[in-house]
């Protein structure tokens, strides 16, 4: 997906992610780094990413509200004195696994090429 293409670009630049997959594509396509690849969005109605499971697949105009009005509800229901909360998030282990294979078959792919 457009996003983990991101990721992998080292770009710890969090704003990105807020980004549309459409304005990530010309991002993506305005780097000198990837003027010779070619990256289009993947929808997550096709299949979902292999790599972060469709976690950031979906844009955040999509996720957004879903999130919040659970969130609302959930909060409302718990009856807790306090309304200020700080919202914490990990991501599946399986997703962390994938992406250490990939840097693994990335390295050993490219080291590979750079020794032909």
């Amino acid at each position: 997906c457009v996003r983990c293409a991101i990721r992998f670009l080292c770009l710890h630049n969090v704003q990105l992610f807020n980004l549309s997959e459409d304005e990530l594509v010309a991002f993506f396509h305005s780097l000198p780094e990837t003027s010779a690849l070619r990256l289009e969005p993947y929808p997550r109605e096709v299949a979902p990413c292999t790599l972060c499971l469709g976690i950031l697949q979906d844009s955040r105009e999509r996720k957004e509200p879903m999130y919040r009005a659970q969130l609302e509800k959930s909060l409302k229901d718990c009856k807790h004195h306090y309304k200020n909360f700080q919202f914490c998030l990990s991501l599946p282990f399986a997703s962390i696994v994938r992406e250490m294979v990939l840097i693994k078959q990335l390295e050993h792919d490219l080291k590979s090429s750079i020794d032909q």
